[in-house]
């Protein structure tokens, strides 16, 4: 087996440059697979090698892994997050936390009504994002080049694209509340909304979990 040139290696990446590979694991995937045939074949074999290579790893090929994984990922993300709100399968600091939390939500329930539950909420979506964004990396998870591609982890992909959707939910709950004019605790519409905080709440939590705790499978 022999190793491969440093011309070899900029056809191989340039190569996979072109083909715009969203995910990470995917890149590492065929990057490997490329060195492993390579470096199999002699120097002569190595542009008839390339060029079948590069049909097995079509264009619509490497958008079908892409696809599998991000199904796979967002899969994993979700069953993960259902896991850590088993609160009996958990260990009492877990448990503790949640409890924590969840009392001081209702305190600020009880106390400000529907506006003090979401200032609260969005303290927790903050702390959320700073936590995950030094877990994770946030240009890690983020492309943020205009001039060059850069794959990204599929986990820190699924774990910000679902932080953005509980800001959004947020969001639109901040906007439902400007409608209700009713300050009473027990107001149906105002007892829906807290409800709802009460969840997004737990899904961020549940994130933090997946982020911190948990790798994914990605075969």
């Amino acid at each position: 087996m022999r190793k491969l040139s440093p011309q070899e290696i900029v056809r191989i990446d340039q190569r996979l440059e072109s083909l715009k590979i969203f995910y990470l694991e995917i890149y590492h995937e065929i990057r490997d697979h490329y060195f492993t045939e390579l470096e199999k074949k002699p120097v002569e074999e190595f542009e008839a090698i390339f060029q079948q290579l590069n049909e097995t790893f079509a264009w619509s090929v490497v958008k079908g892994m892409e696809k599998e994984v991000r199904k796979a990922t967002n899969r994993q993300i979700g069953q993960l997050q259902l896991d850590s709100l088993k609160f009996w399968n958990l260990g009492w600091k877990e448990n503790l936390t949640y409890a924590a939390w969840l009392g001081l939500l209702i305190f600020a329930f009880v106390k400000f009504g529907i506006n003090g539950l979401m200032f609260a909420t969005s303290i927790l979506a903050f702390m959320v994002i700073l936590g995950i964004w030094y877990k994770l990396g946030f240009k890690d998870a983020l492309n943020l080049s205009i001039s060059r591609h850069k794959p990204l982890n599929s986990l820190k992909v699924g774990v910000f694209s679902r932080i953005g959707f509980a800001f959004g939910m947020l969001s639109w709950i901040h906007f439902g509340t400007k409608l209700s004019y009713d300050d009473a605790i027990l107001n149906s519409p105002k007892f829906i909304l807290g409800f709802i905080i009460l969840v997004a709440s737990l899904y961020l939590l549940s994130l933090v979990k997946v982020a911190f705790y948990h790798k994914l499978k990605t075969k």
